[in-house]
């Protein structure tokens, strides 16, 4: 290495960051809880938004699932891959033509996730209430929290799912957001902003 080139790595090397990991975090973190007031002050909006979403999404993956597919050739289980992108391209038009009924599947299926989540923590939690182990009672009451929001989102879903959804949305980005900026004020992101890349 030549000493000019020793120079101007040395000067790179001591110069200053002007942004480092803790503001790109902290904005990332702003963002998510502003998304997720929007979400909470306009929840229809938002619910609709999110079916047309996930509608868009179920519709390109049929799309790039077919244009694979005949490319490939009729290889492997060729009938039962392109049964499986017929149905998430179908299913993504419908819901675009339906975004409420769109929702009220969503919440739906939210609902059936809840349920298998609350049910699955709370064996968890007597299994480890059998052995004595300390802090069980924290899972049986985030079994509890899942499957009284699963019987909340069942007797919305017919008259306001995409509300639900939307309110779903918000609080999950708020919640999110404020996760992150908390990591992003603390000390312990020191240690990742002194190996991040520089710019």
């Amino acid at each position: 290495m030549t000493m000019k080139n020793a120079t101007a790595t040395t000067v790179g090397a001591s110069r200053p960051r002007r942004f480092g990991v803790r503001f790109w975090l902290s904005l990332d973190a702003v963002l998510w809880i502003l998304l997720g007031v929007l979400a909470i002050v306009a929840p229809l909006i938002a619910g609709l938004a999110t079916v047309a979403l996930f509608a868009v999404l179920l519709i390109a993956a049929g799309v790039v699932g077919l244009v694979g597919l005949f490319r490939s050739g009729r290889r492997g289980a060729w009938g039962w891959r392109l049964v499986s992108t017929i149905a998430a391209f179908v299913a993504g038009v419908l819901l675009l033509l339906d975004l409420f009924l769109g929702a009220w599947t969503i919440t739906l299926l939210v609902a059936a996730y809840l349920i298998a989540s609350g049910v699955t923590a709370a064996v968890a939690a007597f299994r480890m209430r059998r052995v004595e182990a300390r802090g069980w009672y924290w899972l049986l009451v985030a079994a509890a929290v899942d499957i009284a929001l699963a019987a909340l989102a069942l007797l919305i879903a017919p008259i306001a799912a995409p509300i639900f959804l939307g309110y779903l949305l918000g609080v999950d980005l708020v919640l999110s957001g404020a996760g992150l900026l908390a990591f992003a004020r603390s000390r312990s992101v020191a240690a990742w902003d002194q190996v991040a890349p520089r710019t």
